[in-house]
């Protein structure tokens, strides 16, 4: 039996982009790509796994690709989505409007499943992330996170990797994944989260997924930067949530023992002591670390 762990965009016919929390830990077996309910959308084995490596200055971006036994090929499958580059973000900035995907639960708690694929619409808070205190990442570069959602909209466990949409100049994009809670909230989900942007880790997604953001910075044509050159591939069948193919990234269902938790559904504890969205099953030990 098979529960959802996190939340993925399909990016390439067998490549998924989600959050490097997600696949660790054993992470997730198999992958079921639609946009609607996962239980009834084709599944592909997971081959590897590959996470943004440190750098230099020690931090860890929250960021993997999941390269799948396959491409994937039966419908219903979206357009595979641009990725944000530096050309998509330059209006970026406090009250843009995101939408929020996954199959996150959807209740503030963050304890009622949803079988199904969900959007929430809602607006940046910080484009840069530059609060520690808010749960910011330190070390990373500038740029590499942002602060989204908040007044109860927001990602919940289970949207961990999902995709963050942003409707830049050329059209909607991937902006972001979904990471974790801001520090400070008083539930759950529902008091805003931190999200990885992907325009400021272009390079790693181009050199290890072959992921092309589409822009020339370096030499702009005269009418702009030119993002939508490179874009425009499709899978085929119909279209998922906001046109893309989300995956729900799976594993086996199984109980974790209670000794490793803060409390019964408390969030998965990570090495740097923020909570993460990372829902592996609906026990009360939901969300707990194995031992």
């Amino acid at each position: 039996m098979d529960a959802v762990l996190c939340t993925g965009t399909l990016v390439a016919p067998d490549v998924v982009l989600t959050a490097a929390h997600c696949v660790r830990g054993g992470g997730p077996s198999s992958v079921a790509v639609g946009g609607g309910d996962w239980r009834a959308a084709p599944r592909v084995d997971v081959a590897r796994t590959e996470t943004h490596p440190v750098l230099a200055s020690g931090a860890v971006p929250d960021l993997a690709l999941v390269f799948l036994a396959a491409p994937v090929t039966s419908p219903p499958i979206g357009s595979l989505p641009p990725i944000a580059g530096a050309c998509d973000v330059v209006d970026l900035g406090v009250g843009s409007t995101v939408h929020l995907v996954g199959y996150g639960t959807v209740d503030a708690a963050g304890q009622t499943p949803s079988d199904t694929v969900r959007e929430a619409v809602t607006t940046v808070v910080d484009p840069d992330c530059d609060d520690v205190a808010m749960g910011c990442g330190a070390g990373l570069p500038d740029g590499a996170e942002l602060i989204a959602g908040g007044d109860g909209v927001d990602a919940c466990p289970g949207d961990s990797g999902g995709p963050v949409v942003y409707d830049g100049p050329g059209g909607p994009v991937v902006l972001a994944v979904t990471s974790r809670p801001r520090l400070g909230g008083r539930t759950s989900c529902g008091d805003g989260g931190i999200f990885v942007r992907v325009d400021a880790f272009g390079a790693w997604l181009a050199d290890v997924g072959g992921i092309a953001d589409g822009c020339d910075v370096a030499d702009p044509p005269p009418q702009g930067c030119g993002c939508q050159a490179a874009r425009g591939a499709s899978a085929p069948g119909g279209t998922g949530m906001l046109g893309l193919a989300i995956a729900a990234l799976l594993a086996a269902w199984r109980r974790w023992p209670t000794t490793a938790c803060t409390g019964p559904r408390s969030p998965r504890p990570r090495p740097d002591g923020r909570r993460d969205r990372r829902s592996t099953d609906r026990s009360a030990a939901s969300r707990c670390s194995p031992g």
